[in-house]
């Protein structure tokens, strides 16, 4: 009887080990494949976004101010929205060579709007002002926008053209002169 209760204990702390082990490596395995995956979809640039010659869903979302600020406001002017959010460090980076670029231009032959998704305005107007960051930045807290551009990784800019068709979509971070590239190739 002994002997069985001696085998049982051993048993016992040894699925235990492995169960403690499994939770603790499991988490930094889990981590590393979800970057993977989202690394992987970055590098491909347009993954599941809607492809070029599709319409752009309309918007009219609240910027830092209150005030509303639709597409429509856009209308004769190409457009390059961006989707973002600030705990993603891809997206942070992205606004940051998107604000650099916008800034160094005289003039813009296209409208710009960031649009923080699904984040409350507080944070969002903190994180700007820390930045400096001198972007229109459009508030889509409920993430209805988002899903219906199907940014599901962020950042995501969209190139949409006068017409209001989207031209091009980028998943991940473009360097300024990708970003260069690419609104010239969206509108001539």
């Amino acid at each position: 009887m002994r002997i069985y209760i001696k085998w049982g204990l051993i048993v016992f702390v040894v699925i235990a080990g492995l169960i403690i082990l499994l939770n603790i490596t499991g988490k930094f395995f889990v981590t590393e494949l979800v970057q993977n995956v989202i690394l992987l979809g970055a590098e491909e640039k347009t993954a599941l976004q809607p492809a070029g010659g599709k319409r752009a869903p309309y918007f009219n979302l609240p910027d830092l101010s209150g005030r509303r600020v639709a597409s429509s406001d856009a209308l004769t002017k190409p457009m390059v929205l961006l989707f973002w959010t600030t705990w993603n460090n891809a997206s942070v980076d992205q606004l940051a060579v998107l604000d650099t670029y916008v800034n160094k231009q005289e003039s813009l032959p296209f409208a710009v709007f960031t649009v923080n998704s699904q984040e409350d305005a507080a944070t969002v107007k903190n994180f700007i002002r820390r930045g400096e960051y001198r972007l229109p930045v459009l508030l889509d807290e409920r993430g209805a926008l988002t899903e219906q551009y199907q940014a599901r990784t962020l950042p995501a800019t969209y190139f949409i053209g006068a017409d209001g068709f989207i031209k091009d979509v980028v998943v991940g971070v473009m360097s300024e002169q990708e970003l260069t590239v690419r609104v010239k190739k969206a509108n001539p």
